[in-house]
């Protein structure tokens, strides 16, 4: 039963949502004890974006466009990436490499989108929590699936894998 839900925790999209979840969570437990007087030492150290860019006789705050466009891009990233190599085949079992759109600029896109979706909701709520859970969301992902999914492809696809590797970073610019 416990490699069941072992299974289950360690597919990326389920692990992204627990790390999203999390860092929302913090955030609102944050908003709910700010009454506490450690919290204003906290949102002292976390420094605010008050810059106003004008578009359209618009001022929007500059976070807020950061926001918007980190979701927006990886809202577009991630789902063009499962209409490319849809969840049930992401399982390593096909006999061609997949380096169509975007995984011929990114070997995770999805990951990727996953990533700019929780920054963008971490500037959208003015919080650090989503950012910490990034990081080890990312950590998570990185150790303990990318690298794995990475040797397997690498014995079944081999030289065309190499080829694939020198040409497409593995996130985006690294």
């Amino acid at each position: 039963m416990s490699e069941e839900i072992l299974k289950i925790i360690s597919h990326p999209e389920i692990s992204w949502y627990v790390s999203m979840g999390t860092g929302i969570g913090l955030f609102l437990i944050k908003k709910i004890i700010s009454f506490l007087p450690f919290t204003s030492i906290l949102s002292s150290l976390i420094p605010k974006l008050n810059i106003q860019i004008e578009i359209l006789s618009i001022n929007i705050p500059l976070s807020t466009l950061i926001a918007t466009t980190c979701v927006v891009g990886g809202v577009f990233l991630k789902s063009s990436a499962k209409n490319v190599l849809p969840e049930d085949e992401e399982e390593i079992n096909t006999t061609t490499l997949c380096n169509k759109g975007p995984y011929s600029f990114s070997r995770n896109p999805k990951i990727v989108g996953n990533g700019l979706i929780q920054m963008g909701l971490g500037f959208l709520l003015d919080s650090i929590f989503p950012f910490i859970t990034l990081g080890a969301w990312f950590y998570y992902i990185h150790n303990y699936i990318v690298i794995k999914r990475e040797t397997k492809l690498h014995q079944i696809f081999k030289n065309e894998y190499i080829l694939y590797k020198k040409k497409t970073p593995r996130y985006l610019i690294i």
